[in-house]
């Protein structure tokens, strides 16, 4: 365990952290309350405008500190910039990180592509949604789609589209529900694992009793039962303010949480880790392991991250800390090297 760091401004964190891989390195996006000049006009108090934090040192880990030397700047310079009022959420099927925005208000659904330093202007999903929305790259039948999930704010179940146009989405599918009897007040979550015959997607959502509950899909269309995620017997339960989060990382799903009504300084996390013989993968199975500490007066979601560097792989955790309205950021742990 290592201690927990500020990695933005202070003030610049709206609620929440948005995670994205360039080339290996982490890019962080947050809603900034900061305003740019003495004359910007946004309307903090509904919500700010993306900033996007930048690596400005490729070594950011090391075996005895975190060397978390970031740049942050507005995504857009312009003063009519969107805002929001939830936390950003990154995919990057293609390899150029895709952001997807719930705007301030209306709940409006925006998203824009960040490739060589330059946005792509702003351009909406369609539909509306009261919660951040979710989001996963995932291949079927040798194509690569870009899923994105939302809340309906009408009925509380999980609907999602997708769009195939690698690179920069510009057409979208016709919302769907994902069938089944759940219904949910927080936002999705979604990520991708090895399964037997090809990938699969799953898709968390957390229910009224605090239970986190799933549903996969093998060929991106039919989706499994909702199931409760159940572990050593007893299902997984999460801290009531919080909604669920999931990140790929080496071929698992993690899903961290902090458990309702539990004295505890530890972020644990719900892993599903593929089981491989002669290189097929014939199973999958779910664990709970220690994460990290928990920073204090956190609120948002639990957000992972992984980093390669020339000696190892890590694997780190970010909240959205409210004592300074700020990001934090901890080292959960060091996995297997992957280099020589």
């Amino acid at each position: 365990m290592v201690n927990w760091h500020v990695i933005s401004d202070v003030g610049m964190v709206h609620s929440g952290i948005g995670a994205g891989n360039v080339l290996g390195c982490p890019y962080l996006f947050v809603a900034g309350r900061n305003q740019t000049t003495p004359d910007e006009t946004a309307d903090a108090s509904r919500g700010g405008r993306v900033w996007i934090g930048i690596p400005q040192d490729g070594n950011l880990f090391s075996d005895t500190r975190w060397k978390w030397n970031m740049r942050w700047e507005p995504l857009f310079q312009k003063r009519d910039d969107l805002q929001t009022d939830a936390a950003p959420v990154v995919s990057a099927p293609w390899g150029i990180p895709v952001v997807f925005i719930k705007t301030a208000g209306d709940g409006r659904i925006f998203y824009t592509s960040y490739e060589l330093g330059q946005a792509t202007p702003w351009r909406e999903v369609g539909g509306v949604t009261d919660q951040p929305v979710g989001t996963a790259g995932a291949s079927f039948n040798g194509k690569t789609y870009l899923y994105l999930f939302k809340r309906n704010p009408i009925d509380g179940q999980i609907y999602y589209t997708r769009s195939g146009d690698r690179g920069e989405a510009k057409t979208w599918e016709t919302w769907r529900v994902i069938p089944g009897d759940l219904k949910t007040k927080k936002s999705p979550a979604a990520a991708v694992m090895p399964a037997p015959g090809g990938r699969i997607l799953c898709v968390f959502a957390k229910r009224d009793n605090n239970t986190i509950a799933y549903t996969a899909t093998l060929d991106g269309v039919r989706w499994s039962a909702w199931r409760d995620l159940v572990v050593n017997n007893a299902p997984v339960q999460m801290l009531g303010r919080l909604a669920p989060t999931a990140f790929t990382w080496q071929d698992s799903i993690y899903v961290p949480f902090v458990p309702p009504k539990v004295e505890t300084n530890i972020v644990k996390a719900a892993v599903l880790t593929p089981t491989v013989q002669d290189d097929k993968v014939v199973n999958a199975q779910w664990s709970v392991i220690d994460l990290c500490p928990i920073p204090t007066e956190f609120d948002h979601g639990i957000v992972m991250g992984g980093y390669r560097n020339s000696e190892a792989s890590y694997l780190f955790a970010m909240f959205h800390a409210t004592a300074g309205n700020a990001a934090v950021v901890s080292r959960a742990e060091a996995v297997k090297p992957v280099f020589k």
